[in-house]
């Protein structure tokens, strides 16, 4: 059959289909009037009638995978099932990608969506976005996928674009209560973090917080100078994703004129030592940028992770692990994330992760995220590993 059809790929001329690709059958031109049809998902191609004369030229376009679907093209995910969640990625040798097993999904996936994560000493999760290199850390309910910063992946403290520690404790200071309407990333709180990462986002300049860049001395941080702007590939990024920082069932302890708070990831991640995707329907704690999945608090589609994103990665309270992914290009200082921790008096402790991979409290340093539309592209030969990164396309959305 082969020699009875000329083929060519975006107008050029081919003997032969890349079996790693993709095709659209854009046209075709057959002798006698033949039908001929294509299975996108099979790569198969079918010509009825056909017979010892029919001669066809047939037109295809590229189609790219999704990351998305990229990324389970490269990988054997595996059920995490039987993972125990109590062991770092280290202790049980676990690594690779994973996803929410059935038995669980509905219980420990995003609104019910299976997840798939990766996890452990893995290096085939690399993305080249916006002038900067990114890790893959997880899928999420909308079909796009979650993304930490890693800046340029050579160094041990690359994926920090900033310190930022407000009084200096790795703590937050509020005079309203604890269940005041936001959380400590949310717009109704004058937020150091939220300003230092939308001054990064949009190439800004931050005002009236503490924050050094490079070792620098306390000032204003000034990302004027970048030479690329995450704004400026805006329409990579999903508005309804949700970085999600979970205050639905806050337990108090009494302790003399104060009550201690305990926000629901310390049970998980102290106690029960599982963590989960899912996010509670509460306003206080899905935060977007659209209303429309969330609260709105976001003022772009950036944020950071949260401390169940990080235990999927392969971290555990109190217990060291600096073989994760997770950890690479972010060692020697703790680095924030969303999520609270615990509440006590007049100060809000938030989660970190720190030098040795232990999953605490106590952060200062920065290290953005963000979340791809499902529509966003592999381009490009790249396989995820780091001098082949996988490369974006937003040409689908």
């Amino acid at each position: 059959i082969f020699r009875m059809i000329s083929m060519y790929v975006d107008g050029e001329y081919v003997t032969e289909l890349d079996n790693t690709k993709k095709y659209e059958m854009e046209s075709y031109e057959c002798t006698n009037g033949e039908e001929l049809t294509w299975d996108t998902n099979n790569s198969k191609l079918s010509i009825q009638p056909i017979s010892k004369d029919t001669s066809c030229y047939v037109n295809f376009n590229v189609k790219y995978f999704t990351l998305t679907e990229k990324i389970l093209a490269d990988n054997t995910a595996q059920s995490d099932i039987n993972i125990d969640f109590a062991n770092t990625s280290e202790q049980d040798g676990t690594k690779g990608l994973y996803y929410t097993a059935d038995e669980t999904v509905a219980t420990y996936g995003e609104d019910g969506e299976t997840i798939y994560y990766f996890r452990g000493d893995v290096d085939n999760n690399w993305v080249s976005f916006g002038g900067y290199k990114w890790r893959i850390v997880r899928t999420t309910s909308e079909g796009g996928v979650k993304l930490v910063y890693s800046g340029d992946g050579l160094t041990d403290s690359s994926a920090f674009i900033a310190e930022s520690h407000f009084n200096g404790y790795g703590r937050y200071e509020r005079s309203y209560t604890y269940n005041s309407a936001g959380s400590y990333f949310g717009e109704q709180i004058s937020n150091d973090i939220k300003k230092v990462v939308d001054a990064w986002y949009t190439g800004g300049t931050t005002s009236n917080n503490e924050c050094y860049i490079d070792g620098g001395s306390q000032h204003n941080c000034n990302f004027a100078t970048l030479t690329t702007r995450l704004f400026d590939y805006s329409n990579y990024l999903s508005e309804t994703a949700i970085f999600c920082d979970d205050r639905s069932v806050l337990r108090e302890v009494p302790e003399g004129w104060w009550v201690d708070v305990y926000y629901p990831t310390y049970d998980r991640l102290v106690i029960n030592k599982r963590p989960s995707f899912a996010c509670p329907e509460t306003n206080t704690s899905r935060y977007t940028v659209s209303t429309s999945t969330g609260n709105g608090y976001l003022s772009y589609p950036i944020a950071l992770l949260n401390a169940d994103e990080v235990a999927y990665a392969g971290l555990v309270h109190g217990l060291a692990n600096i073989s994760a992914y997770i950890v690479e290009n972010a060692v020697n200082e703790s680095w924030h994330l969303i999520s609270q921790y615990h509440y006590e008096g007049e100060m809000s402790e938030n989660w970190a992760v720190h030098l040795e991979g232990i999953l605490g409290f106590s952060p200062y340093m920065v290290r953005p995220s963000v979340s791809l539309r499902s529509c966003v592209t592999v381009v490009g030969n790249g396989n995820g590993e780091f001098d082949t990164p996988y490369e974006l396309s937003d040409g689908d959305c």
